[in-house]
């Protein structure tokens, strides 16, 4: 065939393995219907990140700190987040002009590193010099298998897998005559694109991969083997591998600095690291059934990709002791690809000496769990295995003049040890059946959802693809090159019997184990399905968040879940076991019981302390105390002494911005003393009082806090990570006036804001409907109709409530209640009756105190209480001062006389 018709071949066959991932796993691209499917195990890690990183890229600035879990952590250097990853820029413009970043959004995005894996792994094995029918046939076999599908929970997987893809074909085109520079251009985009993907288990397996691969494109003898050049420009071929590589560890030096200094604050696994480096390692037993029966092997290691293909590697390892093909085989690839099989195996198996040599001479070996995931390495010599065993196949049934001279002797003989090889196989599946149990995840994952999954399919589906492919081989000697009216024939099977041996690969794996991960599209991933792209504003959750409680989630570790499902900003509080900041860890199991789990996990119950400190009651942040000192396990002594002194010091604080890298509050007291912010501090963490720099404090040796003298303050915190400063999010207006003053005596003059949203308790007769209450008693009679808040202004304290008018022709009454002990307004302590007649009364328990008062639709009325004195406002204008004290503790109640009245948008400064 000419190079030009090749070209052709090779463009329409890059196409095809392209789109093959996405249609094998349509059920993960298509959301809205029936067949549609979610995956759930670990998406968690990575979808919530990516879809906030995106909503902040959109808007043309990058998050550098993420104060959702557990009392704040590093965003931008974690490695789950990928910030600088090429790919992100594209997302973010697909996120602005679509609206945002489903759930399904993510799955297409896992399935497309699927797709760039086998691209280039259709390139390599070009390069490698084999036909494109054979590179076709087995790319689209392996890009099927259970070792990529497996991975699709977590995009980072897939795209570095496929980025390794690409540099062994960089490297492959550098060592090819003249072709140098080209290869070194492309290992340069693949390393970028792996660096700054940073999905740590992938980077560190190249060690096992790259070297080896690079020293045998030196050696002469095993280059020629696998690009049959003798050749090599050695001074070009490592001088662009040189700069291949160097560059983009060069660019990206900064950023592993900073995710080395993450590594270095993280939660240390101690005693535990035996069991979590030998967590889901492999052994003789599982590589074997990854092969034939992936169900009793673990599923983060298998590679399971068809008895079909397995039977085609069968058919080439016996051709070459027994050949029946007139090419030579080439042993030496065959061997290297044999060889280094072995090696990434034994690497695996957790019982074997050479993990434990590697785990005592490579630095980090230790620092990594589920080595069976290792094995993504082995679809680099299954590839060439599988691609050389379809090209003898195919030879042997569809070219008849590649047989060797007596076929019609031989491939009986063949035939006969390709039937004992499968009936061994065989004896070894049904072995398999008898006396083992399937895997843990297997079990508790899939058949859970499968119940009756029939286990032996995979032993039918290799019967069926030994009597195929058993029978084509025997009857191929039928086959004559002297007999043209076979011809048309051949030319039909040359295309019909590989899409059939396709299509019977593509059952065999279908059932695949991303079923040990998903489900239909049911309940909270049927909404993130179809309407994920609804995003949040997160500028204004994070304000909120100051008023929500905080929460401790088992099992999820990224709680930006809570606001994307719930669109509540209910920041994490959860202590990492080996991540997370450790000294954040440290004091929480200071102050709770520690119940240990299977081996490195374990179980922390907060006490009632704690749980008030980290802000799980009521969402407190912010803390005042006359000193610093406490003890780890002391929070109770703190939370003690904090509520006294902020009493005594009369300490009220107003935020003015936060977004989770920069918080800006002001702050009035009358003594001075600690503000501390609850959030994990680093020392990258900065802080300016009045516009000044200040020094920053830590309190129980993991929150920021700083030392504040009497009278009134601006504070900000700010995190400053050189040297990526210039990404920030950090205003630089530090010299803005406070909103807070002194007035001329010396005397505290305080600004609150009513931000709190009042949540209601108690509706009788009204219903509540984005913060607005809405009467629905059919009856025009007072007592029927009202409701009270939550929310409560503690004794002797001052603060207010406000609402908005939202008609003039409606009786409803709104006020300061205690108890609130039926729905009439004549219990209510201070109260606004707004008419039907639009004028409103000022009346106290039932008497009234000031009347006719006009009002109009868009008004605000406030009820405040300060120094135990109650003013009525209407549009910020006093219009009534009561002469009856007050120093109790006090509620918002309402009481309703017509159906359809309203009281909109009710919000005070309390909680």
């Amino acid at each position: 065939m000419d190079k030009l018709a090749e070209k052709k071949y090779d463009w329409w066959a890059i196409l095809a393995v392209f789109i093959w991932p996405f249609l094998f796993l349509f059920k993960y691209v298509i959301d809205g219907q029936p067949f549609s499917e979610a995956i759930t195990l670990d998406v968690i890690h990575f979808y919530y990140p990516k879809a906030y990183l995106l909503d902040a890229m959109s808007e043309g600035r990058i998050p550098l700190w993420s104060p959702v879990e557990s009392c704040g952590f590093p965003f931008y250097s974690s490695p789950y987040n990928q910030v600088f990853y090429p790919f992100n820029i594209p997302l973010a413009l697909y996120y602005k002009f679509t609206g945002g970043f489903s759930w399904v959004d993510y799955q297409r995005y896992a399935i497309l590193g699927i797709s760039l894996f086998a691209v280039f792994m259709y390139k390599w094995l070009r390069c490698l010099k084999i036909d494109w029918k054979s590179a076709l046939f087995a790319t689209l076999v392996l890009s099927i298998c259970f070792k990529l599908t497996v991975t699709i929970n977590r995009a980072p997987a897939t795209h570095a897998g496929a980025w390794i893809m690409m540099i062994i074909w960089g490297m492959t085109v550098a060592a090819q005559a003249g072709r140098a520079l080209r290869g070194g251009f492309y290992v340069f985009i693949a390393s970028l694109m792996l660096f700054t993907n940073i999905y740590p288990y992938y980077i560190y397996y190249c060690i096992f991969l790259v070297p080896i691969y690079g020293l045998a494109l030196l050696i002469p003898k095993t280059r020629e083997a696998f690009i049959g050049e003798k050749n090599l420009a050695l001074g070009k071929y490592i001088t662009s591998m040189g700069i291949g590589f160097a560059l983009p560890l060069l660019i990206c030096a900064p950023y592993y600095w900073k995710v080395k200094q993450v590594y270095g604050t993280v939660n240390a696994r101690g005693d535990a690291a035996a069991s979590y480096i030998t967590d889901a390692t492999f052994s003789l037993k599982d590589t074997v059934a990854s092969l034939i029966f992936p169900v009793y092997a673990d599923s983060r290691g298998w590679y399971y990709f068809g008895f079909v293909g397995l039977l085609l590697i069968v058919i080439f390892l016996i051709n070459n002791v027994y050949r029946i093909t007139k090419e030579k085989p080439n042993r030496t690839l065959t061997i290297s690809a044999i060889v280094y099989f072995l090696f990434i195996s034994l690497t695996t198996y957790g019982g074997f000496f050479l993990f434990h040599l590697f785990m005592a001479i490579i630095p980090g070996f230790a620092s990594f769990r589920a080595w069976g995931r290792l094995n993504l390495l082995l679809l680099f010599p299954l590839a060439i295995l599988l691609a050389k065993g379809f090209h003898v196949f195919y030879q042997v049934v569809f070219d008849p003049s590649s047989r060797i001279e007596n076929f019609s002797a031989r491939i009986k003989r063949f035939c006969l040890l390709f039937g004992g090889v499968y009936l061994l196989l065989l004896i070894i599946q049904l072995a398999y059946l008898q006396f083992f149990e399937v895997s843990y995840l297997w079990q508790i994952k899939f058949l859970a959802l499968k119940p009756h999954f029939f286990n032996p399919i995979y032993i039918v589906m290799g019967a069926i693809a030994f009597t195929i492919l058993g029978g084509l081989l025997f009857f191929s000697k039928r086959l004559q090159v002297d007999k043209p009216e076979t011809t048309p024939l051949l030319k039909m099977g040359s295309i019909a019997i590989p899409l059939g041996l396709l299509a019977l690969t593509s059952f065999d794996v279908g059932y695949t184990p991303i079923y040990l991960r998903s489900h239909p599209p049911l309940e909270v991933h049927a909404r993130e399905l179809e309407t994920g792209k609804q995003n949040p504003d997160f500028e204004d959750l994070f304000i909120k968040s100051f008023d929500v409680p905080r929460n401790y989630v088992k099992n999820k570790q990224f709680h930006l879940t809570n606001i994307y499902r719930k669109k509540d900003p209910a920041f994490s509080v959860k202590p990492g076991v080996s991540w997370w900041s450790s000294s954040f860890t440290r004091f929480v199991e200071k102050n709770s019981e520690i119940v240990p789990r299977a081996k490195w996990r374990k179980t922390i119950n907060y006490n009632q302390a704690l749980q008030r400190f980290l802000g799980m009651e009521d969402g407190k942040k912010i803390y005042f105390t006359q000193k610093l000192n406490y003890k780890l396990n002391k929070v109770q002594q703190f939370l003690k002494e904090n509520r006294a002194y902020e009493k005594k010091s009369r300490f009220r604080y107003l935020v003015n911005e936060y977004n989770g890298d920069y918080l800006d509050i002001d702050v009035i007291n009358n003594f001075g003393g600690y503000l501390t912010f609850v959030d994990n501090w680093t020392p990258e963490w900065k802080v300016k009082v009045d516009g000044e720099p200040a020094k920053m404090e830590v309190l129980f040796e993991t929150f920021k806090a700083v030392h504040l003298k009497k009278g009134t303050h601006r504070v900000q915190f700010y995190y400053d990570p050189a040297p990526f400063t210039f990404i920030g999010n950090v205003p630089h207006d530090v010299q803005r006036a406070t909103n807070m003053r002194t007035d001329s005596t010396g005397g505290i003059v305080e600004q609150l804001e009513a931000s709190k949203q009042v949540r209601w308790n108690k509706l009788i007769n009204v219903r509540e409907d984005d913060n607005v209450l809405v009467c629905t008693s059919k009856k025009a009679k007072w007592g029927l109709a009202g409701a009270i808040s939550l929310n409560t202004l503690e004794a002797g304290k001052d603060g207010f409530f406000e609402c908005t008018i939202g008609e003039t022709d409606k009786n409803r009454v709104i006020g300061w209640g205690r108890n609130n002990p039926n729905e009439h307004y004549n219990p209510i302590l201070y109260a606004v009756h707004l008419t039907s007649k639009g004028t409103l009364n000022i009346i106290e328990q039932g008497k009234k105190k000031k009347t006719d008062i006009g009002y109009r639709t868009g008004d605000i009325i406030r009820i405040a209480r300060k120094e135990e004195k109650i003013t009525y406002y209407r549009n910020g204008e006093a219009i009534y001062t009561s002469t009856e004290p007050s120093k109790t503790r006090l509620l918002i109640d309402t009481s309703f006389l017509n159906e359809g009245g309203t009281l909109y948008n009710v919000k005070a400064t309390f909680f």
